[in-house]
C-alpha cells in the first residue's frame, strides 16, 4: 500500500530531489561535452585538455570519427629516465624534426619520442613512455637526453557517456511520471486511473479525501462517511 510523505518526512522528500536534480545537473555537463567531442571528432580533431594537481592531465581526444578520452601522468624531467623503465621491456624510439627560426638564422631540432611498451584490452588502452619537453639542437644519444616519461590510459568516448547519462536519464523517467501522475482521475501514489473509484484507489489501496482529490489519505476513511453522511 503506498503513502503520501507529510510534514518533516515531506520535507526530507523535497531535499533528496533537489540534490537528485543537481547532480543529475553536474553529470548532464559532461555528458554534453563528450557527446560534442564525438560529433566534432567527424569534421576535425578536438583535443580538449585540463591540467591537475600533481601533473595529471585529462582530456578528450579525437581523430577520423572516433573520440576517446583519457589521463596521463608525467613525470619530471630528467636525463635518467630510462631508470624506471621495465626490465627486458624493448625500446622504440621515433624523432620529429622541427624547424626554428626563420632567414639565416634557421635551425633545426628534434622532438625525441621514446615508446616503452603499450596493450590494450576490450577498448581500454594504455602506454607508457618519454617524451621532449621541448624541441632539442644537442647532439647526444637518446640514453643521455632529457626527457619527460609519463604513463597514460584512454577509453572510448561512450564508456564514460553511458554510466553518465544513467542519472539524468534517471531524473527524466521520474519527472515524466510526476507530471503524468498530476493528470485528473488518476492515484497520485501509483498512477492508478481511479475515476470509477474515486475515493479509493483499487491497486495500491489509497484513499483520497473527496474535498482534496490531489492528496491521497492512508488508513482514513473518506470525510462525507467520517461525518455520518
Amino acid at each position: 500500500m503506498g503513502t503520501f510523505p507529510s510534514g518533516p518526512a515531506s520535507n526530507v522528500v523535497a531535499m533528496i530531489r533537489r540534490l537528485f536534480t543537481v547532480v543529475c545537473g553536474l553529470a548532464l555537463v559532461p555528458c554534453i561535452g563528450l557527446l560534442l567531442a564525438a560529433v566534432w571528432s567527424c569534421f576535425q580533431d578536438p583535443r580538449w585538455a585540463v591540467q591537475l594537481p600533481g601533473g595529471v592531465e585529462v582530456g578528450v581526444y579525437g581523430s577520423e570519427g572516433r573520440t576517446r578520452v583519457g589521463a596521463t601522468r608525467w613525470g619530471v624531467e630528467s636525463a635518467q629516465w630510462w631508470k624506471d623503465r621495465p626490465k627486458g621491456q624493448p625500446m622504440r624510439v621515433t624523432g620529429q624534426t622541427v624547424v626554428m627560426g626563420e632567414g639565416s638564422a634557421i635551425r633545426y631540432a628534434a622532438r625525441i619520442h621514446v615508446d616503452l611498451g603499450s596493450g590494450s584490452w576490450r577498448g581500454v588502452a594504455w602506454q607508457r613512455g618519454a617524451m621532449s619537453k621541448a624541441p632539442t639542437t644537442q647532439s647526444r644519444g637518446v640514453m643521455s637526453t632529457p626527457l619527460v616519461p609519463y604513463r597514460s590510459v584512454s577509453v572510448p568516448w561512450y564508456y564514460l557517456f553511458v554510466p553518465l547519462a544513467i542519472l539524468p536519464g534517471a531524473w527524466a523517467i521520474a519527472w515524466w511520471r510526476r507530471r503524468e501522475l498530476r493528470r485528473p482521475g488518476l492515484c497520485k501514489v501509483c498512477g492508478y486511473d481511479m475515476r470509477a473509484t474515486p475515493g479509493r484507489c483499487p491497486e495500491c489501496g489509497t484513499r483520497v479525501i473527496p474535498n482534496d482529490a490531489s492528496r491521497p489519505e492512508q488508513g482514513a476513511e473518506p470525510r462525507a462517511r467520517l461525518c455520518g453522511a
